[in-house]
């Protein structure tokens, strides 16, 4: 009977122990748990404030830049000479130069109240714009001038070197009219700069923003820069973010402008190293 008794307050004895035992691991591993919860919290919300405040610092310069060079271009005596085939207008070097002068910079273009249109494309602001355009990896410029003849529109298409050399031309028959784009009756109706919403660049089929401004009311000329938002996904994706994270930018309505996640980049490398 005492044996028994002894079996069972040892028997009492050990599941209290144990159950003391597996409370107090339970509370460290809850106070652990909420320590690292609370401190990757942390950590995250020092990630986004620091993030943010160079995103927002990136934008002020794309747009104090930009703003400079229109304003500056502005002032160049002939900026909307007549476009005429086979030649091409003094301002090509002024143009040339910025966009050489900032890795941000798609394109810079002049459209004009009769639809015709000249513009200068930086080949080098994406990896993947010459496969889009089916171009050469030699081409650096691609020059598109849009005449009209005999009331149609032609674009005169040229792929340049980085010397400014031709290597091809072309000619095909276009209805892009400038005048019917966004970003040329916000800036027709303004005496301003004018800066439109992110938006989906056809040849780039990345985000980005246009700037613009009437350079010559008479004729109804508008010169424009295009900026790629690729820049602030390079910019995420040099955050020291919380592994296997993800970063995105998106507009107050909601719309996405660019994101860096590094599952899906892991991937993307994974994959090239898998290719012979």
């Amino acid at each position: 009977m005492f044996a028994n008794l002894s079996i069972k307050i040892k028997t009492s004895i050990l599941t209290v122990f144990i159950g003391i035992l597996l409370s107090v691991v339970s509370t460290l591993l809850f106070i652990n748990h909420k320590s690292n919860s609370e401190f990757a919290l942390l950590t995250t919300q020092k990630i986004f404030d620091r993030l943010s405040e160079q995103v927002v610092n990136q934008i002020n310069q794309y747009d104090l830049l930009s703003s400079n060079f229109i304003n500056l271009s502005n002032k160049i005596d002939g900026i909307d000479q007549k476009l005429l085939v086979g030649t091409q207008p003094k301002i090509l070097p002024v143009f040339i130069e910025h966009i050489l002068n900032s890795n941000y910079v798609y394109g810079i273009y002049i459209g004009f109240s009769n639809d015709q249109f000249y513009q200068v494309i930086n080949l080098n602001v994406s990896n993947d714009i010459k496969s889009i355009l089916n171009l050469t990896d030699e081409g650096k410029w691609l020059i598109r001038k849009h005449i009209k003849e005999n009331e149609k529109i032609f674009r005169y298409e040229q792929l340049m070197d980085k010397n400014l050399n031709q290597l091809s031309i072309k000619k095909i028959e276009v209805d892009y009219k400038p005048t019917q784009r966004p970003w040329y009756k916000q800036a027709i109706k303004s005496q301003n700069i004018i800066k439109t919403d992110p938006y989906i660049f056809t040849s780039l089929k990345q985000p980005g923003v246009t700037y613009g401004k009437v350079i010559n009311q008479k004729n109804g000329s508008v010169l424009a820069l295009d900026i790629s938002l690729s820049k602030l996904t390079e910019l995420l994706s040099k955050q020291h973010l919380v592994e296997g994270s993800g970063a995105f930018i998106f507009k107050k309505n909601g719309e996405f402008i660019g994101q860096f996640d590094q599952i899906i980049e892991g991937e993307k490398r994974q994959h090239q190293r898998e290719i012979p």
